[in-house]
């Protein structure tokens, strides 16, 4: 698991209500994978043995609310899209990674005396693809 801090990372939501650079609010980023596995142990096996199966994830973000109608929709639960980031940012040979997802949960903290912030879990639909800038 990797989470990324400091101001250079890159990090990019685009979905069909738009797009959105989160890199630039951003307080937190997680992103998780893992996979499942079946255990096959049998009969005189001393340790239990296992057979990998289906991969999954998790994404989640935390940012400040700047406004806007736009974000409503943007970051609706349901929303189906891509994420897009870097965690050294976008210069030339940095790692870039792509992941299709869709926002699983979307929360908006509104306190009295602070700041407004959004809350995000994403779920990945696919493969990520890593690469470079």
């Amino acid at each position: 698991m990797a989470e990324l801090v400091g101001s250079s990372a890159y990090i990019k939501w685009e979905c069909a209500a738009g797009s959105l650079t989160i890199s630039t609010d951003f307080r937190t980023w997680r992103h998780s994978d893992n996979i499942d596995a079946v255990d096959k142990s049998a009969g005189a096996d001393a340790r239990r043995t296992y057979i990998k199966t289906l991969k999954d994830g998790n994404i989640s973000a935390s940012f400040l609310h700047d406004g806007g109608t736009a974000l409503w929709e943007q970051l609706d639960a349901g929303a189906d899209g891509t994420l897009t980031w870097g965690e050294a940012g976008t210069a030339s040979g940095a790692p870039k990674h792509v992941q299709p997802a869709f926002i699983t949960k979307s929360e908006l903290d509104t306190p009295y005396d602070n700041l407004q912030i959004w809350n995000l879990e994403w779920r990945p639909t696919a493969d990520r693809t890593d690469s470079t800038w």
